[in-house]
């Protein structure tokens, strides 16, 4: 039975037509996907060292930031589109500009000189493989297009298919590239595959046709739909390039400042602390914006956010809390010693990766308000502060340090923006922004604790530590989801 026949089997056991159930059926995907990379991770940590892992997370780095111009934010309005005719001609209309923009990118890379790219941090080291930056660009638009058209025709077991598919070709041409030569080109190609693979499912599914895509790329058509919907790059794509800018900077400045071994280790404490709660960020992310309109015209806005919010702590926060308290011990116990110093990176990030998580999605009613230019200032606020810790971090000559002030700022700033928009939505503060920070203080408490007892009683085992907190911190998290009755109504 493929992944998308069973995510419907799953979610047909939730409340027809609720929140929940499609949220389920879209993190189900990611589910198996996730569940897949996770457990080829270890492997794959220990076929390639940092500085490939290093090189490889500033290629994508730089393709991120190219991947968010490529596209001018059109995809943005995909699932809220109004009919399937205006969902088509935005699928369109991304596609051609993702296509245009990583020619324009590729002849860039062809001509500029080194010595003026490595005056914005392009480093030395992927200067004979930047013509796979273009490659990434236009392959990771195509996806997250074709991937929003097919939220918004609700496919979501082809979407869970896809996910499966993707993950399970990624991990397996990277390991098995990588046990015949641990290079950059193993590892890229299983991005590749990640990106592109199983959306011919997605396609079918959705009902996209190559007939009908074609139908909306005459020049008229294309600047129709550019016109009707101007404000994505007017308004949401500055400052999806600034907050862009300001996540992937770490990795560019890194590598610029440092060597791509000290990327490698921040992208992979990056990615150990996000990916176990990635699908469920990702299916709630999806079903949320699909359904904004929705709960705005039953006035349950505010309380659909409070209990999405809630519930999106309690779940999050016992995770959050064992990287913060074990981060070094448990990266080197997952994906060997080599890479234990990346948990110190990890443990310095939960905090803000943590308000992230939670509060992903309320970002998406700005969108639907047609709003986009709201938060601009705030990007504005994000991508100067961050780039100055970083560049006054890097100053003390310690990446740590440079990594420590960044998410501190990180951390500050999207608790500020948070609070400004939950106020902006009418959403009650006391049960929303400082429950989770109640959720996330107490369960990194109880954690703190737990190995300060340990240690005092002479348990030297990092393993043990770890089990032990992982114990009563989820018996924690449990008792408090008992409590709140699985957050039903969402």
């Amino acid at each position: 039975m493929m992944p998308g026949q069973i995510a419907k089997k799953l979610a047909a056991r939730l409340p027809a037509g609720g929140f929940l159930r499609h949220a389920f059926a879209i993190s189900s995907g990611v589910a198996f996907g996730q569940a897949i990379s996770v457990l080829a991770s270890p492997i794959i940590s220990r076929i390639y060292s940092p500085g490939v892992f290093g090189t490889v997370a500033a290629l994508s780095s730089w393709a991120a930031i190219g991947g968010v111009i490529a596209s001018g934010r059109f995809e943005m309005a995909i699932p809220i589109a109004r009919d399937d005719e205006e969902g088509v001609s935005l699928t369109a209309l991304t596609l051609v500009c993702a296509t245009l923009f990583s020619i324009l990118v590729a002849l860039l890379l062809w001509v500029l000189p080194q010595d003026v790219l490595a005056k914005v941090g392009f480093s030395e080291d992927i200067w004979d493989l930047r013509w796979l930056i273009p490659v990434l660009v236009i392959a990771s638009t195509f996806q997250t297009a074709i991937s929003q058209y097919g939220t918004y025709r609700r496919a979501y077991g082809a979407l869970a298919t896809a996910q499966a598919v993707q993950a399970s070709a990624s991990s397996g041409i990277k390991i098995g590239v990588g046990l015949v030569t641990p290079s950059v080109g193993g590892l890229v190609a299983g991005e590749l595959a990640r990106r592109v693979l199983g959306l011919g499912t997605v396609v079918r599914k959705s009902g996209l046709r190559l007939h009908d895509l074609l139908r909306q790329c005459t020049m008229g058509r294309l600047k129709a739909t550019a016109y009707t919907h101007h404000r994505y790059p007017a308004f949401v794509l500055p400052s999806s390039v600034l907050n862009a800018i300001s996540m992937q900077a770490p990795v560019v400045l890194l590598a610029s400042h440092f060597s791509t071994v000290e990327s490698g280790l921040y992208t992979l404490g990056l990615a150990a602390v996000q990916v176990p709660l990635l699908l469920i960020e990702t299916g709630v992310n999806n079903a949320f914006i699909s359904r904004i309109r929705e709960y705005e015209r039953a006035g349950r806005l505010a309380e659909v956010i409070t209990k999405m919010v809630q519930a999106l702590a309690v779940i999050g926060a016992p995770w959050f809390a064992i990287c913060a308290v074990w981060g070094p011990e448990l990266m080197a116990f997952v994906f060997g010693s080599q890479w234990r110093d990346s948990g110190t990176y990890l443990a310095l990030l939960t905090p803000w990766l943590f308000v992230g998580f939670v509060f992903s999605a309320c970002g998406m009613v700005l969108w639907a308000r047609n709003r986009q230019g709201a938060d601009f200032g705030w990007q504005v606020l994000f991508v100067s502060s961050r780039l100055g810790a970083l560049e006054v971090g890097s100053r003390t000559g310690s990446a740590v340090a440079a990594v420590g002030a960044y998410a501190a700022v990180c951390f500050v700033t999207l608790t500020g923006y948070n609070a400004w928009l939950l106020r902006l939505l009418r959403v009650p503060m006391a049960g929303s922004l400082f429950y989770a920070l109640r959720e996330l203080a107490g369960h990194c408490i109880l954690g703190f604790v737990t190995r300060f007892v340990l240690l005092q009683v002479g348990v030297a085992s990092p393993l043990v530590g770890v089990i032990v907190t992982c114990v009563l911190v989820g018996a924690a998290a449990l008792l408090r989801l008992r409590i709140h009755g699985a957050f039903g109504g969402i």
